[in-house]
């Protein structure tokens, strides 16, 4: 039902932007106008969305369970790498331990994914055409949209992301094996969205970076080689892998702080109102540089993993649907 209501919402948006009626065409010698997706479209990129974030983000939630945990016992793993907390968390609390969270992990990024991938492709196209003139101004147009797309796809994730979370700090015992939809239900409204200012710092930061960068850099690798698809299609698969990867890395910086703060605010130790922006600031000067770092060595793995897996399977089920791979059209 969520999924139905995910993908009903992108058709409702597309109906107030202007349909595929036309072909693009020129605004000046170098800059043509941009049409936005129409209703069907806009529903194949918001399932691509959450076919691509659930499948990337489940997949990886052992290394997830271990850079939770190095945030939120920083004591108890002082001193170990991620191998080293995972033997740990094995022998001392079951293999299943590095499973903690994926239901919430699952239907979460569903919708997470649904919503930031479905509304950036939406939001381009008007966004390129206000914003876009001869002398550029495309970073802008792509950090926008995904600034945009993900404060409304953080805000249907948080409720989960806490539950994930907590089942994680709980040692993933009753709260989870009784279902998510329990788990939820007892959360209240202020609780299930406590640490949305706080996954709004580590998300949007996040998916701006991550969308920008891997588009940039796949409009780069076909304007300079547009016949690779053709010529060298062998290579295709490993260029657009190492364009993922680099937006995994710039992702995954830029939005480590946020990602330490968000699991302080669900640590279940931190004080009364430190989920509001200003007790945000205050954690952020108590933790200090290093400490909002903590765990960036896990975390890095777990985007490579996510954000390479992801990018991929989003181009390859956009291609299946009949949709252009992303910066093949520039």
């Amino acid at each position: 039902m969520r999924a139905i209501i995910v993908l009903a919402f992108f058709g409702a948006v597309t109906g107030f932007v202007p349909q595929r009626t036309r072909k693009v065409h020129k605004l000046s010698n170098n800059v043509r106008l941009q049409v936005s997706p129409d209703g069907l479209d806009a529903l194949r990129y918001a399932a691509a969305g959450a076919i691509c974030a659930s499948a990337s983000h489940t997949g990886s939630v052992p290394i997830d369970v271990i850079k939770t945990k190095i945030q939120l016992e920083p004591a108890r793993f002082a001193g170990k790498g991620t191998l080293q907390v995972a033997a740990v968390l094995v022998q001392e609390e079951g293999p299943l331990s590095l499973t903690t969270g994926a239901l919430p992990t699952l239907v979460g990024y569903a919708i997470q994914g649904s919503f930031k991938y479905g509304l950036f492709e939406v939001l381009k196209p008007p966004l390129y055409n206000s914003v876009v003139y001869e002398d550029g101004g495309k970073l802008a147009v792509l950090l926008l949209a995904g600034i945009c797309a993900e404060l409304v796809a953080s805000t249907a994730l948080c409720p989960l992301e806490t539950a994930r979370i907590a089942s994680v700090r709980d040692g993933g015992t009753e709260k989870e094996t009784k279902g998510l939809l329990e788990a939820l239900s007892l959360m209240n409204l202020e609780s299930a969205f406590s640490g949305l200012p706080a996954i709004l710092l580590k998300m949007v930061p996040y998916t701006a970076a991550q969308l920008s960068t891997y588009e940039l850099a796949t409009s780069s690798l076909y304007a300079t080689w547009p016949t690779i698809a053709t010529e060298q299609p062998l290579l295709v698969l490993p260029a657009t892998a190492a364009c993922a990867a680099g937006a995994a890395v710039v992702s995954s910086l830029l939005s480590q702080p946020g990602d330490t703060l968000l699991s302080e605010v669900n640590s279940g130790r931190e004080s009364q109102g430190e989920e509001t922006s200003a007790g945000l600031l205050s954690l952020a000067q108590s933790l200090g540089p290093a400490g909002l770092m903590r765990g960036t060595q896990a975390r890095l793995v777990q985007m490579l993993a996510i954000v390479v897996t992801q990018l991929l399977v989003y181009d390859s089920v956009k291609a299946f649907v009949g949709l252009p791979v992303t910066g093949s059209i520039h």
